[in-house]
């Protein structure tokens, strides 16, 4: 999924199809899709590494983002539009990520109003705040060799790309 800059993942997919329809609004894309709801084009979502809900679960609830963010962001009223999802979760995990593990379940967005964007998401990236801890990786590994800890950020922290 490509998302918009914000600090919660709720708003990647509702950011990026309002994002993507402004884009196409304003003039600035390859190809003219502004239509493309209205004609029967799909949505399609990537989901990440990481385990997911249910199918049916994880799809109702991109569904719900995406017409959050179509309503708040580009005012339509109950938006109708194909969505489809490549679930491939079940592929990597024996099951499905039970409701007490799952970290990032959806939920609307309080108020109202179009959603924050990207221009309004805060500066400091997580480059940033990373940036000193891994640059003592980097002395520690050189020094004596060994990338365990390489492995180990690669599989824990980025599991969900």
């Amino acid at each position: 999924m490509v998302g918009a800059a914000h600090p919660s993942p709720r708003f990647g997919v509702a950011a990026s199809v309002s994002t993507a329809l402004a884009k196409w609004r304003a003039g600035q894309h390859h190809e003219d899709h502004s239509k493309d709801l209205e004609r029967g084009g799909v949505i399609i979502g990537i989901h990440g590494l990481a385990n997911k809900p249910p199918i049916d679960e994880k799809t109702r609830w991109w569904k719900a983002a995406i017409a959050e963010g179509l309503t708040r962001n580009e005012g339509l009223i109950a938006p109708e539009f194909l969505f489809e999802l490549v679930y491939w979760a079940d592929l990597r995990y024996d099951t499905p990520l039970s409701v007490d593990d799952n970290r990032e379940p959806y939920r609307p967005y309080e108020g109202a109003g179009p959603l924050p964007t990207g221009e309004e998401a805060p500066t400091t990236t997580a480059k940033d705040v990373l940036a000193p801890l891994y640059a003592g990786i980097d002395r520690v590994e050189e020094a004596t060799g060994v990338t365990l800890v390489d492995d180990l950020i690669l599989e824990h922290r980025f599991d969900d790309l």
